[in-house]
């Protein structure tokens, strides 16, 4: 169930590549195109098509310089100046395109009026997420000037935490993971059905039968993390690589199982030196006198961890935003011991399923995280 939803989150962030790419197309857009009859440049200083007739004048204001304009019919003249551009174009052109090296272009953008000789108009070209020195965004992503909490839910169970940008293209990361007490219960059988003790005082035999022993497993576990998220392509592109290390104690997962028949056993007879055993899947375990037997897995204390998510710190006056994060820890080989002692035996032979499979052959611990985040500074 884990692995298919990690597939399927890794899938969603591949979707939301896509979708950037498709939005990024529309960084440029005319928010205003309208005639202006007072505008007495095109009749003032002319321009002619290859027919003859006098050209239109578009003036695009502008709030930055680069941008290149064509029209379906082809352009005659276009000026820079401060703040906007003058383009002549012929009479009847129905679209344009505008192009900057900065930006993916603004193909085939239709004019919403009609296009005559001799005729001024005025349009605004605006670029979206420009970072320039006066901007909000470089405001707002300067050097550790911003911090954010991070709320989160996902496989490291409930995780807090804090960060901040250090530039366009990275932010830092820190948080604790709370992985919740989770218990499972079940019986596994104890080998010995029967043990019979001679009982000085009587002269008759103890019997002691023994039936099941109950097992309770824990998942519970703290972890603490440092990432780098690298945005490859800045404030403009929200798709991020991650990498960082996790720290956190060696065990992450532990079993107690109690029999007070066995207890009873070693409490009543104390001079008994056999041995009494529960079997755990594919392996024999000694139950101790006090009538416990305890199982720990346990794995390396500092993992390295990567991973790929969408969504970034607000570079807004907005408060609140969205991350989703999908990757994986470097845990290394899981080690499995039974009443402190190391067993000979991987996770994948004792628990069934494909997910012990993968985890036992790639060595990986996935992870999958949805994240709130709220700007305090």
């Amino acid at each position: 169930m884990m692995c298919y939803i990690i597939r399927k989150s890794i899938l969603f962030l591949a979707f939301m590549l896509l979708c950037q790419v498709r939005l990024n197309a529309q960084d440029i857009q005319i928010t205003q195109f309208e005639a202006n009859p007072t505008n007495l440049v095109a009749s003032m200083y002319p321009e002619y098509d290859n027919t003859g007739t006098a050209c239109a004048v578009i003036r695009f204001l502008v709030r930055e310089t680069g941008f290149s304009i064509q029209g379906n019919l082809g352009i005659v003249k276009q000026d820079s100046l401060p703040g906007e551009i003058r383009v002549w174009i012929p009479q009847g052109t129905k679209r344009i395109t505008v192009r900057h090296e900065r930006y993916l272009p603004l193909d085939g953008y239709v004019i919403p009026v009609k296009i005559v000789s001799k005729m001024a108009y005025d349009a605004v070209i605006e670029a979206k997420n420009v970072i320039d020195d006066n901007s909000p965004q470089r405001h707002f992503l300067g050097v550790f000037n911003r911090l954010f909490a991070n709320l989160s839910v996902g496989t490291e169970g409930f995780s807090i935490g804090l960060s901040t940008p250090i530039s366009p293209y990275v932010d830092l990361m820190a948080g604790i993971n709370f992985m919740p007490g989770f218990k499972i219960h079940d019986n596994v059988d104890i080998t010995t059905e029967t043990v019979e003790i001679l009982n000085e005082k009587t002269q008759s035999p103890d019997v002691y039968n023994f039936d099941k022993l109950n097992i309770v497993g824990k998942m519970a576990r703290t972890t603490f993390d440092v990432k780098l998220c690298i945005y490859p392509g800045g404030y403009r592109f929200p798709l991020y690589l991650c990498g960082g290390v996790s720290f956190g104690g060696e065990i992450i997962a532990t079993s107690e199982g109690y029999s007070s028949e066995v207890a009873r056993v070693y409490s009543e007879h104390p001079e008994y030196t056999g041995s009494i055993e529960a079997r755990f899947s594919e392996i024999n375990v000694d139950v101790d006198r006090n009538g416990y037997v305890y199982g720990e897995v346990k794995v390396k204390k500092v993992r390295p961890y990567f991973g790929l998510g969408y969504g970034r710190l607000s570079t807004n006056k907005r408060r609140f935003d969205f991350r989703i994060e999908a990757g994986f820890q470097s845990m290394g080989k899981m080690h499995i011991y039974q009443n402190d002692r190391l067993i000979d035996k991987s996770i994948a032979d004792l628990i069934d399923g494909f997910l012990p499979q993968v985890v036992d052959k790639v060595k990986i611990y996935p992870v999958l995280k949805i994240s709130l985040i709220y700007r305090i500074l």
